[in-house]
């Protein structure tokens, strides 16, 4: 791929977590900026953290 599609995949999956925040922020009763950043924070952590881990595996055993 080049660089161009990464930065398109980047944008859609970043646009697709943002809607879901919004969501979740607008669904769940308290409308608050504080609110929705911490749902924002706990949908990026559920969600980075697995493809840290196997980005970091993936590295590990492709250097192997």
């Amino acid at each position: 791929m080049k660089w161009l599609d990464w930065i398109i995949v980047i944008l859609l999956v970043a646009i697709g977590i943002i809607c879901l925040s919004i969501s979740l922020t607008l669904t769940s009763g308290v409308s608050s900026f504080d609110t929705y950043v911490s749902s924002l924070l706990s949908i990026f952590l559920w969600f980075g953290l697995p493809v840290l881990v196997l980005s970091i595996i993936y590295w590990y055993v492709k250097k192997r």
